[in-house]
């Protein structure tokens, strides 16, 4: 008989860039002495902020030396690094500040001029936004590079950038070549390939820990950077399943990876083409639309992790693909046999392809991701 694998929760590298705040302390349980705590790479297998793991048989180790013993976690189906790690990369993201705008590159490009790196296409999945918050998103226009490269130069290159207000439940898709940056008051999940490479366009003239203004990266990004209008995102209805106690939407899928959102017992809110709409679902699965509740914040529920209620979800990999199940809100248990994790928001869960039959229950809010 094939064996089959158990999950395992992550504890994630911490970055501590200027523009971070304190919430992923504060609010996503993260005992992490630093400050600013600006990111948590929660998955990761990449050298510059590997996860480690903290529960079961490989605690204490490395996620991508657990990878390199058992290649078989990853699945048949991601394309795995050149070290034997995996694709993606997911991070928590607290801008209390500006971030830089920025642009990533190609696969093609960083093989050529990356030493064979990756390149960066990433998603983000919107957890909280002050009111007013934004993020950059492409151009207003089209340019030239040179139109660019002057206003670069002489410090006006934001008449140029398109902001877009954003809201809790709000996903983007930032492609390689996408000029962008996101706001003060945003927090972020992050979901892109395995890269760190990142070139920095413009930093409001800004000072980096050191006294002295953070390095450009004005020529590459030149080379990279699509100079065509970018079109806003359209408000698109999501594919979802409901069921009974629980809901599964994509939110979205590239080539690069796939990414769900389940909802078990719970409630929250999303923002829709037409403004805020607040979907309860209830524990005999009838969605009822309480537009009422309209552009109102949701409260926060009053969930533990030592007493979690509601169905359960069942749920297993096959061989194609790992899974990543982050928390973002609640608490509950993931169980099998011989297994029993308990986790709260905040919490990353690595789930191996071909895993044993699992069963979800809580009330929570889950992003997965396959690839």
């Amino acid at each position: 008989m094939q064996k089959k694998y158990k999950p395992f929760l992550l504890s994630p590298a911490a970055k501590d860039y200027i523009w971070g705040g304190t919430r992923l302390r504060e609010e996503y349980h993260k005992n992490i002495d630093i400050t600013p705590l600006a990111e948590t790479w929660e998955c990761s297998t990449h050298p510059d902020g590997p996860s480690v793991v903290r529960s079961g048989a490989f605690a204490g180790m490395k996620l991508g030396d657990v990878l390199r013993v058992h290649p078989e976690f990853i699945g048949t189906h991601p394309r795995v690094t050149e070290a034997g790690g995996l694709p993606v990369l997911i991070k928590f993201i607290d801008a209390a500040r500006d971030l830089s705008v920025q642009v990533h590159p190609s696969d093609a490009y960083a093989r050529v001029h990356e030493h064979g790196q990756l390149g960066k296409t990433e998603m983000w999945y919107v957890l909280e936004a002050a009111p007013g918050a934004s993020l950059v998103y492409g151009f207003r226009q089209d340019l030239s590079r040179e139109q660019l490269a002057a206003a670069l130069v002489d410090g006006t290159v934001e008449k140029y950038l398109q902001k877009v207000e954003i809201h809790r439940g709000d996903v983007f898709l930032i492609e390689a070549g996408t000029v962008h940056a996101i706001g003060a008051g945003a927090m972020i999940v992050e979901i892109q390939e395995s890269s760190n490479l990142t070139y920095r366009m413009y930093d409001y003239n800004r000072l980096g820990k050191d006294g002295k203004p953070r390095e450009l990266h004005i020529q590459k990004a030149l080379d990279v950077v699509d100079l065509r209008k970018k079109p806003l995102p359209e408000p698109r209805k999501r594919v979802s399943e409901q069921h009974a106690g629980y809901r599964v939407e994509l939110l979205e899928q590239c080539k690069y990876f796939r990414t769900e959102r389940i909802r078990l017992a719970t409630k929250t809110t999303d923002r829709t083409g037409m403004g805020e709409r607040e979907t309860s679902v209830d524990m005999t699965g009838i969605a009822v639309d309480n537009s009422a509740a309209a552009n109102t914040r949701e409260e926060a529920p009053r969930w533990t992790a030592a007493a979690p209620q509601g169905i359960s979800v069942t749920f297993s990999t096959d061989a194609n693909s790992f899974a990543v199940l982050l928390c973002v809100d609640g608490s509950g248990t993931l169980h099998g046999e011989d297994l029993s994790l308990s986790f709260q928001k905040g919490d990353c869960i690595f789930v191996p392809a071909d895993s044993i039959r699992l069963a979800l229950r809580g009330q929570c809010e889950l992003l997965k991701v396959t690839c």
